[in-house]
């Protein structure tokens, strides 16, 4: 909760209302297999300098871990992220929400995560962050989505994703 200050987080905010309003954000589409595409219903923009570097500096307290790439989404009226699993370069994914106007309940957008326990049932576990919290998690092993964003809402969240200092596979750049 509360991953960074006040002023950072409304910096970061005002930052990716302009890149927003800039028209930098691209509406993203990935080619899951062969035959189809998988449209995720939300703007992005990756490899932004000022998120790369806010990723180095974190991984500095990071032991064993290196940065991979970075990206900030926004989420607009009615957007959702079907369940999926994230490319390899993705075994840390830190999730950061730094801008929300979602204001009656749910006040936050939710990650699913879907997961197999002890006795191979599925199991979906909703982390739910506001502004200014962080979601970590391991996006290469777990399937993970949102379900649509109520109408008229809009979320910006900080993508940051690292691999262990051994990864064995060449980093691709997206």
């Amino acid at each position: 909760k509360g991953g960074l200050g006040r002023e950072a987080l409304r910096s970061l905010a005002q930052y990716g209302a302009a890149l927003a309003a800039a028209g930098v954000l691209q509406q993203e589409t990935r080619r899951e297999r062969a035959s189809e595409y998988l449209q995720r219903e939300r703007y992005t923009f990756e490899g932004d300098r000022l998120l790369m570097l806010i990723m180095r500096r974190l991984s500095c307290h990071l032991s064993g871990w290196k940065a991979t790439f970075a990206m900030i989404a926004e989420y607009r009226s009615g957007s959702r992220l079907p369940l999926h699993r994230d490319q390899p370069q993705c075994v840390l994914s830190l999730s950061m929400v730094i801008r929300s106007d979602l204001r009656e309940e749910p006040t936050c957008f939710p990650l699913d995560v879907v997961s197999v326990d002890e006795s191979r049932e599925l199991r979906t576990e909703r982390l739910c962050a506001v502004t200014g919290d962080i979601i970590v998690f391991n996006g290469r092993r777990a399937v993970h989505g949102r379900e649509r964003l109520p109408k008229g809402a809009h979320l910006t969240v900080i993508l940051l994703h690292f691999v262990p200092d051994n990864f064995p596979e060449r980093l691709v750049s997206r």
